[in-house]
C-alpha cells in the first residue's frame, strides 16, 4: 500500500474477516492447546502482548512458554507467508499460511549445545525439521509445520488444527523427556 495510498479490493476484504480470523485462531490456540504447552513447559503461557508483536514484526500468531526463561522456548501458531522473508525457509509453496509448533533456542543462551543436540535429535523424526542449529549467530530450533491448504478437505478445520498442535506438542515433550536422560545438561525443567 506504501507505492500506491490507495486501498485495493483485497485489504478492503481482509480487513473485514481481520475479527473473524482472530476467533479463529483463538478458538484453535484455546484452552486445551495452552494447557499442553504449560504441561509440557511447567510454566505459564505468554501470550499478550507478544502475539500481536508477533503478528506485526515477525508475521505470525503465536502463545509462547518459556523452558528455561527466555534461553529456550517452545510455541505453537500460525506463520503467515511473506514473501522473500525468512518464510521462504519453511519451503511454503502457496499463499496459505501454515501451522506450526517449535522449539527454539536463542543466541548465546544457556545450555545452548545440549537444548541444540535436542533439537537435532527431534529433527530426526518425520515431519520435523532443523533451523540453525550450527550458527551459533542465529536462533537455533527444531520445527513441524504444515500448510492450512492441506487440512481444507477436513470435515473440521478447528478440530484438525488443534490436533496438529497437541500432537506436535506431545512429541516434543516425549524426546525432551527421552533425551533428558542421556543428557541431564538439558535447560528444560518441565515433564
Amino acid at each position: 500500500m506504501a507505492s500506491s495510498y490507495r486501498f485495493s479490493a483485497t485489504d478492503l476484504m481482509a480487513l473485514s474477516g481481520v475479527p473473524r480470523a482472530f476467533e479463529i485462531l483463538d478458538e484453535t490456540l484455546d484452552e486445551e492447546v495452552k494447557a499442553e504447552l504449560e504441561s509440557f513447559a511447567g510454566n505459564k503461557v505468554k501470550r499478550e502482548p507478544e502475539a500481536m508483536n508477533n503478528l506485526r514484526f515477525h508475521r505470525r500468531y503465536v502463545v509462547m512458554v518459556p523452558l528455561n526463561g527466555w534461553h529456550l522456548v517452545c510455541y505453537a501458531g500460525y506463520q503467515m507467508r511473506t514473501p522473500g522473508d525468512y518464510t521462504a525457509a519453511l519451503r511454503i509453496s502457496d499463499d496459505y499460511p501454515v501451522i506450526i509448533v517449535a522449539l527454539e533456542a536463542q543466541p548465546g543462551a544457556a545450555g545452548r549445545e545440549a537444548s541444540v543436540a535436542a533439537m537435532k535429535r527431534i529433527g530426526l523424526n518425520e515431519g520435523w525439521e532443523t533451523y540453525s542449529t550450527d550458527d551459533p549467530r542465529g536462533w537455533a530450533g527444531a520445527r513441524r509445520t504444515r500448510s492450512l491448504a492441506v487440512l481444507l478437505s477436513e470435515q473440521d478445520h478447528v478440530g484438525a488444527v488443534k490436533n496438529f498442535f497437541i500432537d506436535s506438542i506431545q512429541q516434543l515433550k516425549a524426546e525432551l523427556t527421552a533425551f533428558i536422560k542421556e543428557r541431564p545438561d538439558l535447560p528444560w525443567t518441565g515433564r
